[in-house]
Formats: C-alpha cells, sequence, structure tokens
C-alpha cells in the first residue's frame, strides 16, 4: 500500500473508532517508528483531523478548526493556580509543611506548562514556606 492508501485507511479507522493506540497502528499496518511518525505529522499536524494523547494515543478531532485540547490539559493551569493559592493560604496560617507540597505542586506544574510568568511568584513563596 501506499502512504496516502495507509493513511485513508488510518483516518477512515480513527474517525469510526474515535481512538486508537499507536501500537495498534503498527501492528494493523506494519509500520515502523519512522513510518508512524510520518503519518502522525500529517494527521495531527498538516491535516489537524486529531491529537495526540499522552504519546500513546490518536484520538479524533473531525478537523474542524484547529485540533481541541483535552479537558485534562485545559484544567492543569487552573491546578497549578489552585495549588499556589492554596500555599499562599498555608503559609499565612503558619502550616509551612502544608505550604511546601501545595507550592511545590504548583512549581511542578508551572514548570511541566511552561508558565514562566508565574513561576517568580510561585519560587518566592516556596522560598518563604522553607525558612
Amino acid at each position: 500500500m501506499t502512504f496516502d492508501e495507509i493513511l485513508a485507511h488510518i483516518l477512515d479507522l480513527l474517525q469510526r473508532q474515535g481512538r486508537v493506540s499507536y501500537r495498534a497502528l503498527k501492528r494493523r499496518f506494519d509500520l515502523d517508528d519512522d513510518y508512524l511518525e510520518d503519518l502522525k505529522a500529517e494527521i495531527i499536524k498538516a491535516q489537524r483531523l486529531a491529537i495526540d494523547e499522552a504519546g500513546e494515543v490518536l484520538v479524533w478531532t473531525g478537523g474542524a478548526g484547529p485540533p481541541q485540547t483535552p479537558a485534562s490539559a485545559q484544567e492543569r493551569p487552573l491546578q497549578a493556580h489552585c495549588h499556589l493559592g492554596l500555599g499562599t493560604l498555608y503559609l499565612k496560617m503558619a502550616r509551612g509543611e502544608q505550604a511546601r507540597t501545595a507550592l511545590s505542586t504548583a512549581m511542578t506544574m508551572c514548570r511541566t506548562m511552561e508558565m514562566t510568568f508565574w513561576l517568580p511568584q510561585v519560587e518566592a513563596a516556596l522560598a518563604q514556606a522553607s525558612q
């Protein structure tokens, strides 16, 4: 099969099932890693018909505009802010251990999501909690 034929089969499968693992695609179509990466680039980036979930699953979005962000990814910046606020509150209540835990979580989340604007505030609060 040609690249376009495999692509058409994968898109049909993905549209019918809604989601499919990369391992299943490799097995069904006897794909090597490079071939799978080319297909992912075409489906996710070029055609914007699906999104990657945790590097393991392809999720159909239908191609209506830019790919949709999974709900968990949309909620994670909010969660980072909640941990920052909670840590700050614990600081004011003189609950150092709880403050450090919440602020450490906020720090990790901010770094993971590259929320660089908030990092200095989290770092300062964490430094205050560690005194």
